[in-house]
């Protein structure tokens, strides 16, 4: 029987969790070696990232952007975004600086995660006309990190899987909230859990947002 009732993402996937626990879910490659996470070890860094996404401030309902190319980091940071009851803002991978900028204004994030080093300058060239969002958080491994940038990894020299949630554990801890906190919210059927950016070929990005319903299929797009 499933442990929780699946009315959120988050719900599913941990359910998921229970059922598969250390069988393979994601096949990497870093640096040059093909390695393996499994539906535990997933489970784990989503939930430390989930603690510190509430050690920072993130509460429900809250926008929290993602500016990366397709990537396992991708992922876990989607997944805690959700299980903490906030909400995913997707940046395209190739948006340039003023595109992010209008995104991230407009859905009012307070937090954005980006891929590359690339995506991180872009962000940064446009935050000073962002004054609502905090923390860029980087997925690559970079030696010095800009004021306001958060880094997952210190190094390249430790594994990337561990270092994920070892260097997002010490960069904000746990705070006061007992692990009861991660525990996946489990929202109505209508609560927005993404938001959905589209331009076809207008001058400014459409956006509108995604239901539980809508994303398990049991809605209709709007």
């Amino acid at each position: 029987m499933a442990k929780y009732k699946e009315t959120s993402m988050g719900a599913i996937f941990q359910n998921r969790v229970e059922e598969y626990g250390d069988k393979t879910l994601v096949i990497w490659k870093n640096q040059g070696k093909w390695e393996e996470i499994s539906w535990n070890k997933m489970n784990e860094l989503v939930r430390d990232l989930g603690l510190f996404l509430i050690a920072r401030g993130i509460q429900p309902g809250d926008k929290v952007c993602l500016f990366s190319p397709n990537r396992y980091e991708w992922w876990v940071a989607d997944l805690a975004i959700i299980s903490v009851g906030a909400v995913n803002v997707p940046i395209y991978a190739t948006n340039s600086a003023e595109e992010s900028r209008y995104i991230i204004e407009n859905s009012d994030a307070k937090m954005c995660f980006v891929g590359t080093k690339e995506h991180m300058s872009k962000i940064l060239e446009v935050k000073p006309k962002l004054p609502n969002l905090g923390d860029v958080i980087l997925f690559d491994v970079m030696d010095k990190l800009p004021a306001g940038v958060v880094g997952t990894r210190p190094g390249p020299l430790m594994a990337s899987t561990d270092v994920f949630s070892i260097e997002v554990r010490g960069k904000g801890g746990h705070g006061s909230r007992p692990e009861a906190a991660i525990d996946p919210i489990l929202p109505a059927a209508q609560i927005v859990v993404a938001v959905v950016v589209t331009d076809s070929g207008r001058p400014h990005p459409r956006i509108g947002g995604l239901t539980v319903a809508e994303v398990k299929g049991e809605d209709g797009l709007r």
